[in-house]
């Protein structure tokens, strides 16, 4: 774990929280926009850090060095930065649908663990956007997905699991759900 974290923290997440997302594994060059991987999958994990976050909060949270601490926070503080008006985060031009809930889960985390540097308000925005782009579609089978371009250059008209799941997970945890599964806090069971 510290060696994977250690690593994360030196070539991809730089001192004001932004995600070098391809690293060339022989120089650790950053080859973000150098790659053949499409440009907007790239930026994409830019904002849904796939829970690097999260890895550093529990790392904090059981070895109490401070420097994953401050790994997460900067990621966080990024994300606060770069929260766009309708509540998700990303580039200038549009909010990463998967960004949502992986970003609210972490916030979600951080608080839990008494962070002080969590903005309720931000946490309370990432849930709207969250909900905002819930499918509503009674009596289909993919009712209550939650949408998400599958390329990014095409409408809002496909679902992802993953999308959804990480939306999901996030909605719960907003309302209070606190299980061994994925909490923080205080290990509780709840039904």
């Amino acid at each position: 774990m510290r060696s994977i974290l250690e690593f994360y923290k030196r070539y991809h997440l730089d001192v004001n929280g932004k995600e070098a997302v391809v690293v060339d594994r022989d120089t650790f060059e950053t080859l973000d926009g150098k790659v053949d991987h499409p440009m907007k999958w790239q930026i994409m994990h830019r904002y849904n850090d796939d829970f690097g976050a999260l890895a550093n909060l529990a790392a904090w949270k059981v070895l109490k060095d401070a420097t994953y601490h401050d790994a997460a926070r900067r990621f966080c503080k990024h994300m606060y930065d770069s929260q766009r008006p309708d509540g998700g985060f990303g580039p200038d031009d549009y909010s990463v649908p998967s960004a949502g809930g992986s970003v609210l889960i972490e916030l979600a985390a951080a608080k839990a663990l008494g962070c002080d540097w969590v903005d309720e308000s931000v946490i309370d925005k990432a849930a709207g956007f969250l909900v905002a782009r819930q499918w509503r579609r009674p009596g289909r089978g993919s009712d209550g997905v939650f949408l998400t371009p599958a390329d990014f250059d095409h409408e809002d008209n496909s679902i992802a699991i993953r999308t959804t799941t990480y939306a999901v997970l996030a909605i719960l945890r907003y309302a209070g759900v606190d299980d061994v599964c994925y909490s923080f806090g205080p290990e509780k069971t709840t039904g």
